[in-house]
């Protein structure tokens, strides 16, 4: 995983974002019990469900950080490390960073 962007949230802390930076397929599993649809993408071996995304925009809680306004979505891992996202326009793939603060 390369380096994508290194970006300074303050004079103390900096956050790194990691990725490859290309654009991955959207996945979407269908259940057999009801007609719920779910959409995910994998990333490094890991699969991330798009419904576990935080909206970086317009989120009812308040707007993220302005260094992740950038993408579209995070998720946690810990306090000090997650996962960022972009969608395409069409909706059909994505692209997946990690974050280190």
């Amino acid at each position: 995983m390369r380096t994508h962007k290194i970006i300074k949230i303050d004079d103390d802390h900096t956050a790194t974002i990691c990725g490859t930076n290309r654009w991955q397929m959207i996945h979407t599993h269908y259940t057999r019990d009801s007609d719920e649809a779910v959409s995910f993408v994998k990333h490094y071996g890991r699969t991330y469900r798009l419904d576990e995304f935080i909206l970086t925009k317009r989120n009812p809680w308040g707007d993220s950080p302005e260094w992740m306004q950038e993408f579209d979505g995070y998720t946690t891992d810990n306090y000090g490390s997650g996962t960022l996202i972009n969608l395409s326009d069409c909706g059909e793939s994505a692209k997946v960073f990690t974050y280190i603060i």
